[in-house]
């Protein structure tokens, strides 16, 4: 894990995208990304030594994980369910007639 010396506070800076879903945690605590020269992320970072941890985690990934790992299950299991449940044979008797 990266970590961070400083001397005094510092503004840290990097190329990803501000427009992107980053999550930011120094010292374990999630802490704010703020906007640096109008396209980079940018964040403030406590004078001492600190532990930084800067991930991709886009809003909508966990609920479409989710999503397909449900998907999937369903696919898996189909086939199974289908296969427990007796069949239904067509009757190989012509059907009847009522006489008029």
């Amino acid at each position: 894990m990266p970590k961070w010396q400083a001397g005094e506070s510092g503004n840290p800076h990097g190329r990803p995208s501000l427009a992107a879903r980053w999550k930011l945690e120094i010292d374990g605590r999630r802490s704010p990304l703020v906007g640096y020269n109008r396209a980079f992320l940018g964040f403030e970072v406590p004078a001492g030594r600190s532990r930084v941890v800067l991930r991709y985690l886009p809003d909508g990934f966990v609920g479409g994980a989710a999503i397909s790992g449900v998907t999937l299950a369903g696919c898996l299991l189909t086939p199974l369910v289908r296969r427990r449940r007796p069949a239904r044979l067509p009757s190989s008797a012509p059907p009847e007639r009522r006489a008029p």
